[in-house]
This record gives C-alpha cells, sequence and structure tokens, in this order.
C-alpha cells in the first residue's frame, strides 16, 4: 500500500474541513479564515455556539456571538505546551494548553474543573463567599484557591500577583472587561450560558476539558449526563399534558423569567411542563413587570421560584414580600417549590449537570412517574 505523502495528507485535511461544512451544527458558521487551515471538525450534538477544529499543530476553538447573529466572539487558538508555537494559524488568542494556572469569575466553572481533576489548576475564585461545593470550600479553606473579590469589581492586583494563564468570564452584550483586560492574560469567554438547551451549555464541558487537559474526563462526563438527561425526558408518554408551569419571582420592580429559547426553560418543555412563556423566543432572561406576570400566569397550575436568601421562604413570607402573589392559583392551592440558591449548589452543579434539575422538574410536574417519597436534589415544597 502506497504510504501516504503529505501532500495527500494535506488534501484529506481539506476535504475533511469541506465536509464539516455541511454539518448542522455549530461548525457549519466556521469562519473563512479557520477553513483556510482545515483540521478534523469535532462534531458537536449539541452546543450551537461552539465550533471546535483539531488540526496538526493547534486546536481552533470559535465561539459564536449570541447577542450578534452570524458574527464571532471570539476564537481561540489552542497550542499544546510540549510543542513549539506553529508558524502558521488562525488569528485569535492564543493559549498554552494544559492551563495550571487560572482565575474563575464564577463558581459555576471552578466547580466543572474540579470534578475533572484540575481543581488545582484554579488558582483564584470571585464571589467566593458563595461558594457551596465541598471541593471549593476545602480549596478556598486551604488557600489553595484565593479569594478575588466580587465578580463585578475582581481585585486587578491580586490577580495579577497570581500570574496566571487565563482568566474564565461569563460575557455579556458590549462588555469590555474593564481593567484586567489590561493585564495581559487571556480571557476565557465562557458563553455557555447563553446556550438554547441544557445539553448545550453542558456539552461546553468539552471545550473545558481541552484548555485544562482533561479532554477524556470530559467527553465522558458529557457522555453519561446526555445519556441520563435523554433517559429521563423520555420517561413522559408523548400523549401526556403537562401542568401549566410559572417561573421565579419579582426582583425589585422587574420579573424576570427565562426566555424559552434559554437552557431553563428548554428544561422546563423536556420536563414536561407547558411552560407560561414559551412565546417568549429568547436565548436568556426576560424582564416583565408584575402585571404582565399575572397576565398570564395567575391561573398557572405550579409555580418554581429559584431565589438565594439565609432562610427558606414560605407561603406567608412571601406573601409578606408582595401581597399579590396571594393572587396566583398556585399560591392559594399550596402548589409552590422552591430552590435556595444559598443553601443548595444550583449554579454549581445545574449547568454542567441538567439531569439532576431535569428530574427535579418531572417529579414536580409528573409525580406519578415516580413513587410518592421521591427524593429531590434541588427543589423543596414552600411550607
Amino acid at each position: 500500500m502506497t504510504k501516504p505523502t503529505k501532500t495527500m495528507q494535506r488534501a484529506a485535511c481539506w476535504w475533511l474541513a469541506a465536509v464539516a461544512l455541511t454539518m448542522t451544527v455549530a461548525c457549519g458558521k466556521q469562519s473563512a479564515e479557520s477553513r483556510h487551515f482545515g483540521g478534523d471538525t469535532l462534531v458537536l450534538g449539541h452546543a450551537s455556539l461552539l465550533c471546535i477544529v483539531d488540526c496538526d499543530s493547534f486546536t481552533s476553538v470559535e465561539i459564536a456571538d449570541a447577542w450578534n447573529e452570524g458574527q464571532l466572539l471570539q476564537r481561540y487558538v489552542l497550542v499544546d505546551k510540549s510543542k513549539p508555537m506553529p508558524a502558521l494559524h488562525p488569528e485569535g488568542i492564543v493559549v498554552r494548553t494544559p492551563i495550571e494556572r487560572c482565575v474563575c469569575l464564577s463558581a459555576v466553572h471552578a466547580a466543572l474543573l474540579h470534578e475533572l481533576g484540575a481543581g488545582t489548576s484554579v488558582a483564584g475564585l470571585c464571589d467566593a463567599n458563595l461558594a457551596l461545593s465541598q471541593a471549593l470550600r476545602e480549596s478556598l479553606l486551604n488557600r489553595t484557591t484565593l479569594d478575588m473579590g466580587e465578580a463585578m469589581m475582581p481585585h486587578t492586583e491580586a490577580i495579577a500577583a497570581l500570574q496566571c494563564e487565563a482568566i474564565l468570564a461569563s460575557p455579556f452584550r458590549n462588555n469590555t472587561y474593564g481593567a484586567i483586560a489590561k493585564l495581559g492574560i487571556p480571557i476565557i469567554e465562557c458563553a455557555d450560558y447563553m446556550e438554547s438547551s441544557p445539553l448545550g451549555r453542558a456539552e461546553w464541558a468539552k471545550f473545558f476539558g481541552l484548555l485544562f487537559g482533561r479532554r477524556q474526563a470530559a467527553f465522558d462526563l458529557f457522555e453519561k449526563v446526555s445519556q441520563t438527561y435523554d433517559s429521563l425526558s423520555s420517561l413522559i408518554p408523548p400523549t401526556a399534558k403537562g401542568p401549566t408551569l410559572l417561573a421565579d419571582k419579582k426582583m425589585g420592580a422587574v420579573w424576570y423569567v427565562p426566555g424559552a429559547e434559554s437552557t431553563m426553560g428548554r428544561l422546563y418543555k423536556d420536563g414536561g411542563a407547558s411552560y407560561i412563556f414559551s412565546h417568549e423566543h429568547k436565548r436568556g432572561s426576560v424582564a416583565l413587570n408584575l402585571e404582565e406576570v399575572y397576565e398570564r400566569g395567575r391561573e398557572a397550575d405550579l409555580w418554581i421560584i429559584k431565589y438565594g436568601a439565609p432562610h427558606n421562604i414560605s407561603y406567608a413570607s412571601l406573601r409578606s414580600e408582595e401581597p399579590r402573589y396571594a393572587l396566583f392559583e398556585a399560591w392559594k392551592n399550596k402548589r409552590i417549590w422552591g430552590c435556595n440558591t444559598m443553601k443548595k449548589p444550583f449554579f454549581e452543579e445545574v449547568p454542567f449537570h441538567p439531569e439532576r434539575y431535569l428530574h427535579d422538574v418531572l417529579v414536580v410536574c409528573h409525580p406519578e412517574l415516580f413513587g410518592p417519597d421521591e427524593p429531590t436534589h434541588f427543589l423543596e415544597k414552600l411550607q
């Protein structure tokens, strides 16, 4: 058999890249610049904002701009530390991997890194006082991870002193990251929360696995999560009629509800609920006033509230906070469930383990699928 020449290998690489363009996944939007370098496109089954292409001397990771369709939010060029820097690569932020020291502006990604076996890489963490997982608490107690202040106002000088190789941050529309952007440290824009499905967000674990040298662990994790998620969602009979569901509560003068195309909006659908704001086709949250919510949600069968408080809320405290809550049928019929994020690790677990919260939503919306004493991970009946 003739040994493939470099020219033949390069041609094959170009062919694979051309095939990748026909895929109906995130890499269908791969930029022309990255296509020029060829490579093997990683097929992603759920993530719509990620495009990952493995080339000989680097991995190109493109993140689509969730706020501006067809635009690129950022491109990263991952180069193994054990290999020389390639002479040619796409334009983008170069990250030498595996990352061994980083700062996480959110416990969401710090918790994932611990689960992937890269917890020692988390040198700094913002909003550390909100961390609930045992692994994060222990690392903060042992000072292997240091408190970097609030995510919206991180301690820039302290971050600089850590001599980290990357900062993991969640992007917002037109966010420039302020002073930390001037440190010269690569900022990894973790736009996973803008995905349009729970499994789409969870699949971002693969990107973090590549960054921290935990590729196989990340791929294995997502495989287990997706299998469990699909298995749970398949429990609902096709003819089953889901209860109408109201979500969350007022914050100040605004009531933020998950958009139908957000990860939470999709999860409620997968959990067999008839989500009352399924007409709001947005990836993020939708800002409404109480009157608008009451108009559509006053007769909702169930009400799930995610909140953060030193003490669990009750029907009495809910009415005390806003008397008009008592006008909702779910309040009258005592069919409200709550998740206190100051006591339950919702933000640390659900982004990359949506199957755990899906289980809870199924228990609430379709209790007939389980026994009478089925335990829940996050949701509790209000007292």
